[in-house]
């Protein structure tokens, strides 16, 4: 474990010198949320924003040749792949933190009131997307590398943005209409219930994606 911290640590030093991009988009965010005057839709929108930070190890990585070094440190490819994992965790965690405080400027900005049970369901909803996204994203890094997954793996992101608008298109009085409806009711209702499936899901997806990448890693010629 603790040579998996030291990777994690290693991957934050070696994304310091772009850490500005992460400021830039936070006032992005902050506008953006003055421009729909909604500050519940920023947590989920800065998680989808760390999932791209999670492709910078393997891009310097790849360009500079680091998982050689890594190897001269006496590094299992276990601790390397929980390492990217850890580094991925810890930069959602200060996304979400960021994401928390821009909510509460933006309703102090409008004088309205934060609402704790919203702002937990898009704030565990905007992990499980964020799950969702990285538990594809790094296996597939491990497999062919940053340089020719980078495409690939914007693929989550793009099925979701294609999904979405579909949904809005299925007719209320079908079976499927009707079911989508009852399960939006369901959620709307059982907020607290829900938080607690999207992050058990959450987890559970991340865990699997750990495990993959660790067969894969274990398997590849470096």
């Amino acid at each position: 474990m603790i040579k998996a911290l030291n990777v994690a640590k290693f991957d934050f030093l070696t994304v310091k010198p772009y850490s500005k991009i992460f400021f830039v988009l936070l006032a992005v965010g902050i506008i953006v949320g003055l421009g729909n005057q909604d500050s519940y839709m920023v947590p989920p929108m800065f998680m989808i924003w760390a999932s791209f930070f999670v492709a910078y190890p393997f891009s310097i990585g790849e360009r500079n040749s680091i998982e050689n070094l890594l190897g001269t440190f006496s590094l299992k490819r276990r601790d390397i792949v929980a390492g990217r994992y850890i580094f991925s965790l810890l930069g959602v965690s200060v996304a979400t933190l960021f994401a928390l405080a821009t909510v509460y400027f933006l309703s102090f900005f409008f004088s309205r009131s934060v609402e704790l049970k919203p702002l937990l369901f898009v704030t565990s909803f905007g992990f499980l997307i964020f799950s969702l996204v990285i538990s594809f994203q790094i296996p597939m890094y491990f497999k062919i590398g940053y340089t020719k997954a980078k495409v690939l793996t914007f693929l989550p992101l793009l099925v979701i943005g294609f999904l979405v608008p579909l949904i809005t298109l299925i007719p209320s009085e079908s079976t499927i209409g009707k079911l989508l409806r009852e399960f939006i009711r369901l959620v709307e209702v059982q907020q607290t219930l829900a938080c607690m499936l999207f992050l058990f899901g959450a987890f559970a997806i991340l865990l699997i994606s750990y495990h993959v990448s660790v067969r894969i890693y274990e398997k590849k010629d470096i």
